[in-house]
């Protein structure tokens, strides 16, 4: 005659706490909604623009900025004055725009141009530019129509 097998009380209430958890995790995982795609821009800024910076020691600054986009990422750009395109990366997120822009400094660095801000309408963008670590500048852009 076989013998019974006592039960350990202790490994019996660990299978328990295990089967609970293992239920509880699979039935969270259940509620929680599938991550969304990158949400696309609601506004498209891609086209030539004017932009007009203000500068404290020359005035106000004009040239041409072109934006290429795809959904919410931005190719930008900045066709200067004196002839030196900038080109470089940014982002469109709802109603804000923002983008950077790295220049050569005279003493053989580089100083970063961060531009933010808001897409007032479809045709005229407003913010302020970060000029390295110590100036702000605001500029503002208009469309350019064809």
């Amino acid at each position: 005659m076989m013998k019974k097998k006592r039960s350990n009380g202790f490994l019996d209430f660990s299978l328990m706490f295990f089967i609970l958890g293992v239920l509880a995790c699979t039935s969270a995982q259940a509620r929680v909604p599938a991550q969304a795609a990158a949400p696309a821009a609601s506004v498209n800024v891609a086209g030539e623009w004017e932009i007009t910076q203000e500068n404290r020691l020359a005035g106000p600054l004009k040239w041409k900025i072109v934006f290429v986009q795809d959904s919410s990422k931005l190719k930008v750009t900045n066709i200067r004055p004196r002839g030196e395109d900038v080109v470089c990366e940014g982002k469109v997120d709802e109603d804000k725009i923002e983008w950077v822009m790295t220049r050569p400094t005279r003493q053989g660095g580089e100083i970063k141009y961060i531009y933010t801000g808001r897409i007032k309408d479809k045709n005229t963008l407003e913010g302020f530019c970060q000029l390295g670590n110590t100036e702000r500048a605001d500029w503002r852009a208009k469309r350019i129509a064809k």
